[in-house]
């Protein structure tokens, strides 16, 4: 289509406190970022405002200009962890209805006799089971029941649900009674969310195969509500198209096609930061790169390892212990691995029984936020610490939009700290700057040794809203000897969004010992799925010439029960394949155990691949600087900030990061502002601003 005027894109990052955005001019380069308060009840609301701030401020007219919109959402997340999805029935084979209850057997607290687990979202009356039965190999045992089919519906009509899953036995091998049932409930109950688990996810081990299935359905109503009132309000600014939004895997599908899976977009804002920080990495050709992203409720990490994040197809949402793997509902889906932290400007400190002081897990959030947000909060958090030590400027948050009360957050640290713990405030608020630093070094440290790599060959990306204040600290103590801060670091989650490939994925279990491979039988299920990809991505817009396919397969020695992901090996043929998959395999195993089992045969158990479109080119130059001005025209000034080393407040320069220019150089101590974020550059430390107006910090 002609479009007359500009090209724009814009990239939202809904998240638990602020909703972030970034827009991108095509024809300029120019990045114009923004950011509001998340409206957790209705994001939309934030998402629209920020849209229509933008909008005005740029002067963009949608009769004129193509604005092509990119989105990342906590919808789907926050309905699975506060039950707050459609009222969903799950059909499984008769004999199955415990299938959620029963889950595995393995506990995350082996010794505690009152461990709790998260309750199902769907509850044991609305689990009908249907008499219908395939075996292992995928050959029909016991034809679908017409009749029970039909008492299932009757009771769900009752029941008033708004969706179904359907999670049969074995129907990962042949999925064909599912899709009679899924032909028998839409023209029975019209208007009722049906998702398969044939279609979904295609794959062994029946529960995390129903878990992700039914978190699907439980989701789907709410999320096609939500693109659909976008796409209406949207509309009624004058913008036409669809819009996008961001999977978990690091992809991108139009909302109409992602409202249908859901599920596979449950971490899109963090996916967003990690493919961002792929971004840096390539412009920046540093390929080892430890992403670190810092919000108001949550910090993530993820290691980027020659050029790209690891995917891991094992994910837990709505864990009843945060951080114990095994405490939530399991989700098959790829996922870009990372290590999520309970640690974020929001987040609340305290004083334990003990007398020591504690940060986090609970946050303030966007409602009623930190004392200083004057919203009513009362508690100590992140942010009212690192305001009371000088870090943050209280006429400068949000570029001076919004102001933030210093007595306020000195109050609530000084009764709910400093007092109970008989230290002065100045100690107080440096205990929960350094107690949250020590909690992401402490996690981060233990992900990246996990994926058997070495923090101190790493460069550290930092960004999110509190990121860059935390980064230069986190980083010196996990041996890391180099910290970017992007320009616009406190959107960087919504530019990762402008250069995020339309992907499709997929998976299926095909269980083989390599030793015995039906190449040509999984190739043509390949083949298939592949097809499917191809033309989805055309329809959406995608150059045929310019898709890719990237394969990837789940293996393990024959008796074990965990598998590894290991990389498809591009190049191999037909009678060489099982010897190829070997050696990738071996190699894998050795890095991630130092060792190999010789002597003890390997299978496959899943087949997983890619179909993806070319990223999108993004040059990036802010909006106001062109590289004329000098380091003073960039000084703010100067302002006392704490620094331990110092033993009390100290005098340093402040820095507008807007007007730095390309090549700048200074020594730390000092202060740098964006509007959306704060960067401490620590004592020992040089910065300098490279060519793309990141700022690169190196310590001595």
């Amino acid at each position: 289509m002609s479009i007359r005027g500009k090209n724009y894109r814009l990239g939202f990052d809904t998240g638990g406190t602020f909703t972030d955005f970034a827009l991108f001019d095509e024809s300029t380069g120019s990045l114009h970022v923004h950011k509001v308060l998340s409206t957790p009840q209705d994001p939309a609301r934030a998402v629209i405002k920020g849209i229509r701030d933008l909008v005005e401020r740029v002067d963009i007219n949608p009769g004129r200009d193509h604005l092509t919109i990119y989105g990342a959402t906590t919808v789907v997340t926050n309905a699975a962890i506060e039950r707050k999805g459609a009222q969903t029935a799950l059909l499984v084979t008769e004999g199955f209805r415990d299938v959620l209850e029963f889950r595995r057997e393995q506990r995350y607290d082996i010794y505690n006799l009152f461990m709790t687990l998260p309750e199902p979202v769907v509850p044991r009356r609305l689990v009908y089971g249907i008499r219908e039965r395939m075996n292992a190999e995928g050959q029909e045992v016991l034809a679908l029941d017409p009749e029970s089919l039909e008492q299932a519906i009757a009771r769900m009509r009752e029941e008033q649900v708004r969706s179904v899953a359907v999670c049969f036995l074995h129907s990962y091998i042949n999925g064909a009674h599912e899709a009679q049932v899924m032909r028998r409930l839409e023209a029975a109950l019209p208007g009722v969310d049906v998702t398969l688990s044939s279609e979904l996810v295609p794959e062994m081990r029946e529960f995390e195969r129903a878990s992700t299935t039914t978190l699907n359905a439980y989701t789907r109503p709410l999320l096609r509500e939500h693109t659909q009132n976008l796409r209406r309000q949207l509309k009624a600014l004058g913008f036409k198209d669809d819009f996008y939004l961001m999977l978990s895997s690091g992809g991108i599908l139009s909302s109409e096609l992602a409202s249908k899976i859901p599920v596979k977009a449950i971490e899109s804002g963090p996916a967003a930061g990690a493919l961002a920080s792929t971004h840096y990495s390539a412009s920046m050709a540093r390929p080892n790169i430890l992403s670190f992203d810092m919000g108001g409720t949550t910090a993530k990490v993820c290691v980027i390892s020659e050029g790209q994040p690891s995917v891991t197809n094992q994910f837990e949402v709505a864990r009843v212990a945060r951080f114990e793997r095994g405490s939530g509902l399991p989700v098959r889906i790829p996922v870009i691995n990372m290590i999520e932290i309970g640690t974020g400007g929001g987040s609340i400190a305290r004083v334990d029984h003990l007398g020591l002081i504690q940060v986090g897990p609970r946050s303030a959030g966007a409602d009623p936020g930190p004392s200083c947000y004057g919203q009513g909060g009362t508690a100590a958090t992140v942010t009212d610490a690192d305001l009371v030590l000088g870090y943050l400027n209280p006429d400068y948050f949000l570029g001076g939009t919004m102001k933030l009360d210093l007595a306020a957050a000195a109050r609530a640290i000084q009764q709910t700290i400093a007092v109970p713990s008989a230290i002065s405030l100045e100690d107080a608020a440096w205990g929960i700057h350094a107690i949250a630093n020590q909690s992401m070094v402490r996690a981060a440290a233990v992900h990246v040794v996990e994926q058997a790599k070495d923090p101190r060959n790493f460069t550290m990306i930092a960004f999110g809203g509190a990121g860059p204040l935390h980064a230069c600290r986190v980083a010196w103590s996990l041996g890391i000897g180099t910290v970017v801060c992007p320009y616009g670091a406190g959107v960087t989650s919504a530019i990762g969004l402008l250069v995020a490939p339309l992907v499709i994925d997929f998976g299926f279990t095909r269980r083989v010992p390599l030793s015995n491979l039906d190449w040509e039988h999984v190739s043509a299920v390949y083949a298939e799925h592949e097809a499917t990809g191809r033309q989805q991505l055309i329809q959406a817009g995608a150059d045929p010439a310019k898709i890719a396919v990237t394969r990837t397969c789940d293996m393990r020695y024959v008796g074990q029960g965990y598998e590894i992901s290991v990389p498809f090996p591009s190049s191999a043929g037909e009678d060489t394949i099982a010897e190829v998959l070997l050696a990738a395999f071996n190699k894998e195993y050795r890095a991630l155990f130092g060792r190999e089992i010789p002597g003890v045969p390997v299978e496959v158990l899943n087949w997983r691949g890619a179909v993806r479109a070319d990223s999108p080119a993004l040059t990036l130059r802010s909006a106001t600087s062109q590289g004329t001005h000098n380091l003073h025209a960039a000084m703010r000034g100067t302002r006392k900030v704490y620094l331990p080393e110092q033993h009390g407040y100290v005098e340093v320069p402040v820095y507008n990061h807007d007007l730095l220019p390309s090549g700048a150089e200074f020594r730390g101590p000092a202060i740098v502002e964006q509007k959306e974020s704060t960067t401490v550059v620590i004592p020992g430390s040089h910065a300098r601003v490279d060519d793309q107006l990141n700022l690169v910090i190196q310590f001595d």
